[in-house]
Order: structure tokens, then sequence, then C-alpha cells
């Protein structure tokens, strides 16, 4: 029970994170997402053969780690969550192009490779530039934002119960767990022929549990249109993160610089 205690608190330590006062957490969360969608598009736009160019947007989550203080090793292993599914992904490209990429010695580089490669940091740039942004702009924050960009209503509110709904299907799966292992002292974890009826009772318990909540949000006044949150004023610093942001996105994107300096190598 106390690892599911402590996979749920580091769940919610990127949302902590979000409280510091650096200088990127003072900046306006429209800002924010804007560069953040911004960065997005530069690097899946990207050819997937373009594996020299797509080395120059590892800096800016780099920078953005360090100037907002957050912690590199967490922002790594939450990033490595998502590596796998992009290498699953990925697997087929090695044998589906097999032509030459590159000479090196007596070692052929193929095409599937690098777009084998080129998949992986871009699933590592995507990732870590969403939990960045998380980690230093407060969720509500984010969803407030989101209702003024006219994102559909349904979509926020459905990402607003999923984190608060979240807590609660790990509170009763530590709850069942317990109550396996009172009834099976001799096995730390159920088995595979065992899973099946207890991801079951889970489902229903947590929608069982969830049904109180949602009523009792309703009881005290829970609607999907809520007020607005006051947003801080844009400020003349929130232009030049904007303007900076664009530039170190855009100027990799229309330029290789690795390829430039290759020709001079």
């Amino acid at each position: 029970m106390s690892g599911i205690r402590s996979k749920l608190s580091a769940l919610y330590a990127i949302d902590q994170q979000a409280a510091k006062n650096t200088w990127i957490h003072r900046r306006h969360p429209l800002a924010k997402i804007t560069a953040t969608l911004l960065y997005l598009v530069c690097v899946i736009s990207l050819d997937r053969h373009q594996l020299s160019q797509l080395t120059a947007f590892l800096f800016p989550p780099i920078l953005l780690t360090a100037m907002a203080d957050l912690s590199a090793a967490m922002i790594a292993r939450r990033t490595l969550v998502a590596l796998p599914f992009a290498c699953l992904a990925g697997l087929g490209n090695l044998f589906l192009e097999p032509q030459p990429f590159a000479q090196f010695a007596s070692f052929t580089l193929t095409k599937g490779a690098i777009s084998f490669l080129d998949l992986i940091l871009t699933t590592a740039c995507c990732v870590s530039s969403v939990i960045i942004l998380v980690a230093t702009t407060p969720f509500p924050h984010l969803t407030e934002q989101l209702r003024r960009l006219h994102i559909p209503t349904p979509f926020i509110a459905l990402l607003e119960i999923m984190m608060r709904y979240l807590s609660t299907l790990l509170d009763e799966g530590a709850t069942m767990l317990t109550a396996f292992r009172l009834r099976a002292p001799r096995q730390n974890s159920p088995k595979i022929a065992q899973f099946a009826p207890l991801a079951g009772q889970l489902l229903l318990r947590s929608i069982a549990h969830a049904e109180h909540i949602w009523h009792a949000m309703q009881c005290r006044g829970y609607q999907l249109q809520r007020p607005p949150l006051q947003s801080p004023p844009w400020t003349c610093a929130d232009t030049l993160f904007l303007s900076t942001a664009a530039a170190a996105t855009l100027t990799p994107r229309l330029i290789d610089f690795p390829a430039i300096l290759g020709q001079f190598l």
C-alpha cells in the first residue's frame, strides 16, 4: 500500500513544482502555452530523416529546466515512461527502410535506423516540453487559458475530473491490494489469472466512489461553466519570453545549423 501511496505522491510532484516563484513560473500561462504549441509544431513538422536538425531542439527543454529550477532527474524519469511506446512504434522502420543512409567505415547506417532514432528524440522533446509546461503553470490556470482559447468545455472538464479522480482510483487500488495480501500472505501481488476479476472490482469500486464525489460536488454548486479565474496581467516580460521562445524555436526549424557546421568539419 505504501508503494501505491508513493506513486501517488510522485504523480502530484509535478503539480507541486508549479508553486515555485522563478522567472519562468511568473510568466503568463497563455505565453507558455503558445510557446509550447509552437515548439511542438516545429518538432513534429520535421522530416523523419532530419536527425541532425532535430538535435537542435534538445536545448530549449534543457535551458527551461535550468531557468525554472526544476529537477532534471524528475523530467527525465517522466519522459522515459513514454519512450518504450515510441520504440515499439518505430521498430517497424528498421525493417521497412533498409536503404543505406550513411557509411561509417564498415558500419552502414540505414534510413530505418535514422527514422527510429528520430521518433525517439521527437517523443522525448514533445513529452519533456509538456511536462515543463505543467511543472511551471498551476493546473487551474492551464485549464482557464484553454477555455479562453475556446477548447470545448467537456474536454476541459474531463481533464479536471481525471486529475481529481485519479487519486480515488489509486486509493481503491491500495485498499484492494491490502485486502488481497491479508487473504493471501504468501503472495506479494496477484497472479495473471487473478488480475481480471480484481481489475473489474477496481473499476466498479472506483465508479461508485466517484459517483459519491460527483454528487457531493453537485451539492456544492459545481458546474461545467464555472466563473473564470482572474488571470495575471500581460507584461513586457511575457512578450519578451514569447518572442525569445518563438525565435529559439523557428530559427533551428528554418536553418539546419548542424548540417551547415558539418560542411566546415
